[in-house]
This record gives structure tokens, sequence and C-alpha cells, in this order.
């Protein structure tokens, strides 16, 4: 499908560990945009009831616009499970990086696990690693 790149980072913090997955092009048909495709990730992890548990993803997600000419179509949305309502949420964001992890191949990311220590995400082309962050 134009517009869908088909690929996500999976980010581990908990064994540091970054992989990358096959959007099938029926789910990018299915759930279009950042919300949909957040939306059927979240309904993959149903079963964890706890909204801030390690094991719930936390999505940023670009849609099939993003990187394009079309007005607003800088968006970077952020899909969770809520705290408050233990239903979907999201939040969205404007700037250049939608566009840059849609330049480098990337229809999002998907952030598991929990941190021991402070880190960061270094996106650099087409590859993401986790770096320590106690200096910062």
């Amino acid at each position: 499908m134009q517009g869908c790149c088909g690929r996500l980072a999976i980010v581990d913090l908990t064994n540091r560990q970054v992989d990358y997955s096959i959007v099938p092009e029926s789910v990018c048909r299915s759930f279009i945009g950042g919300r949909g495709l957040g939306a059927a990730i979240l309904c993959r992890h149903a079963g964890v009831s706890e909204p801030l548990a390690p094991e719930n993803p936390l999505c940023m997600l670009v849609g099939p616009m993003t990187g394009t000419d079309f007005p607003l179509s800088n968006r970077l949305v952020f899909v969770f499970r809520s705290p408050q309502t233990r239903t979907l949420a999201w939040a969205n964001t404007g700037g250049y990086i939608a566009a840059e992890l849609k330049s480098g191949g990337l229809d999002g990311i998907v952030v598991l696990g929990r941190a021991e220590t402070p880190v960061y995400l270094h996106v650099h082309g087409t590859s993401l690693t986790i770096h320590c962050a106690r200096s910062l």
C-alpha cells in the first residue's frame, strides 16, 4: 500500500534489544494511519490489564500521508492504554520526527518493557539504537 512502509521498530527496554517487524499490507489497509495501527497493536496486547505495566506497548506511529507535501501531514501519534480509563488513548505532535521516521523506512516505534537505568533511543537513517542516558 502506498504511504505505508510496512516496517515497525520493536524496542524492548528490559533486554535492550531492537527488532524490526513487518506490517502486512492487509493490516495497513484495515487500520489506516497511526491511530488505527496503534489500536491494532494494543488489541494484540489486550490480555495485559494494568496500563503502566512494562508489557503494555507505547506506540509512536506515523500515517500514510506523513512525509508528503500535504498540509499538516507531519503528525506523530502516540497510542497507549490510558491509566485513567484503561482504554485506548492517543496524543499527537507535529515537527520533523514523523517525517524522519518515514524517510528512515519506519511506520513507527513500539516500546515495550522497562529500563533499569535511564536510556534514550537514537534513530539514524534506517537504524535505531538504545543508549545510556545517565550523563543527560
